[in-house]
């Protein structure tokens, strides 16, 4: 009689696990963005020309006016009005913007940051992704900007070059 019992659940356990899902079950539909993520090609952080003038205009006397130049290519051609994500200094919440355009597979941008106060000759630490019409994200792209102490004259010296 101690066999019924072990025969029982050998029969029961085969009816319940029939029923759990398996671990490659896909019947979600969401399997995420489809295409190919945009690749960040080259990525700079500059002070823009006469950026600490227009910040004195706008009464933010000693802010700076920085920008991102990158060069972003995707080869599926879904570069239509991009999504950006900047951190700064490591300080989270993660900045966010649009480029409104329509890039197509890939073009030379410039993102202008709005005036603030930055540390001057302190090097600024920061991380830039993009995301695509699909929702395909690049991988980060990482670097540090010195905050120049006076106004660059030079892209050696962290000026934007005049075109990109």
């Amino acid at each position: 009689m101690t066999l019924r019992p072990a025969l029982l659940a050998l029969t029961i356990l085969p009816m319940i696990l029939s029923g759990c899902p398996s671990g490659d079950d896909d019947d979600s539909g969401d399997d995420g963005p489809e295409g190919d993520a945009p690749v960040l090609q080259s990525v700079i952080m500059c002070e823009r020309p006469g950026d600490r003038d227009r910040c004195v205009d706008e009464n933010a006397t000693g802010a700076l006016q920085l920008a991102f130049d990158l060069n972003v290519t995707d080869v599926d051609g879904d570069l239509n009005n991009p999504q950006f994500f900047i951190l700064l200094n490591e300080q989270t919440p993660w900045l966010d913007g649009r480029i409104e355009d329509d890039l197509g597979d890939g073009a030379n941008v410039r993102i202008n940051l709005g005036c603030s106060f930055y540390t001057l000759g302190a090097d600024l630490p920061w991380r830039f992704t993009m995301r695509d019409a699909a929702g395909n994200e690049s991988d980060e792209f990482v670097g540090s900007f010195a905050v120049p102490v006076d106004e660059p004259t030079d892209e050696a010296g962290g000026r934007c070059p005049s075109q990109l």
